[in-house]
């Protein structure tokens, strides 16, 4: 009996795994809260980093506030971007790394100036493209700190002239749920004014000639053959 629907059932799931073209990744962290006005939001007595990380891949953005009337200095000769234990530096000529060369097309100074009540512009490096196994039911996957699968930071240091000490902040994140999303579904989830600097999304271009999508399409058969 099972035989009977096995082709009929592969063409269904075969059309339903096409049309999920999205998945939503949740930014969870201890240090850097989501905020009224989409603000992802890391403060303390000297300044504020704004986090915004809605593009393809997670390829964030941040806004580094000064607090003080005096200048910090922001050191990035001692800071990077860490993502799965891996750092990349912000200042660093050496690096050869393609996969960030062209994200990072000339080398930033090695100590950037901000002014008394002024901000600067940072931009990060991607968190990942990579499409997670989700099942369709029920399309979505919770993760705690100790078992997610991305986990990644932002480690700045920082200094004020007057002062001979080295400041540092280390924000780290870790992705607490993923969820899939039908190109329909993603648009009306854009529309919505719900905060979102405190998520990225990966676009499946075409599943049909990754692996992952014919691992999905297995499982998903197998899950609706035991039904039989």
């Amino acid at each position: 009996m099972k035989a009977i629907y096995l082709y009929p059932v592969l063409a269904l799931l075969f059309l339903n795994s096409c049309s999920y073209r999205y998945q939503v990744f949740d930014i969870k962290s201890e240090e850097v809260i989501s905020e009224t006005g989409d603000y992802f939001l890391y403060e303390n007595d000297d300044l504020e980093i704004y986090y915004d990380y809605w593009t393809e891949g997670g390829y964030p953005v941040f806004k580094i506030h000064n607090r003080r009337n005096d200048t910090l200095f922001l050191n990035l000769a001692k800071s990077n971007f860490k993502v799965n234990g891996v750092a990349i530096d912000y200042y660093n000529t050496t690096y050869t790394a393609e996969e960030y060369e062209r994200m990072r097309p000339f080398p930033l100074p090695p100590v950037v100036a901000i002014q008394p009540r002024r901000s600067y512009q940072l931009n990060g490096f991607p968190i990942s493209w990579r499409w997670e196994r989700i099942k369709n039911k029920p399309g979505y996957v919770r993760f705690e700190q100790n078992n997610s699968p991305i986990h990644f930071g932002n480690f700045l240091t920082y200094y004020f002239d007057d002062e001979n000490i080295d400041y540092r902040v280390e924000n780290n994140f870790w992705i607490g749920k993923i969820k899939k999303y039908k190109r329909k579904e993603f648009n009306e989830f854009k529309q919505r004014h719900d905060i979102k600097s405190n998520k990225f999304y990966v676009y499946r271009y075409d599943g049909t000639d990754s692996a992952e999508f014919w691992a999905d399409t297995v499982l998903s058969v197998m899950e609706v053959l035991l039904l039989f």
